[in-house]
């Protein structure tokens, strides 16, 4: 127990408090029932949104594509990926 608490329970609420932080802010923490459609989206944008370094290394000179295409592919894999994988309801939009 650290010197700036008074006593046990001040010390076991901030470590609730700062537990009840940390899950909020972690998204793995928190799972969440969604249809393929949506899960597509969501993995596309994130996947897009997380590869925006491939635009600074375009404007360095050390990539020799279009860095905006690029992310475009690696999106689409992204979701490739999760359909091969998806266990959860069939996409109704689908053909079986």
């Amino acid at each position: 127990m650290g010197g700036a608490f008074s006593d046990e329970k001040e010390w076991v609420m901030a470590e609730r408090k700062q537990r009840d932080i940390d899950q909020a802010m972690d998204p793995r923490l928190r799972p969440r029932v969604m249809t393929l459609q949506d899960a597509r989206g969501e993995l596309s944008n994130a996947a897009y949104l997380g590869t925006e370094v491939l635009e600074q290394l375009e404007g360095a000179g050390l990539i020799g594509t279009n860095a905006h295409h690029l992310r475009q592919e690696i999106a689409a894999f992204a979701v490739r990926l999760l359909e091969l994988h998806w266990c959860g309801p069939s996409d109704p939009n689908k053909p079986s």
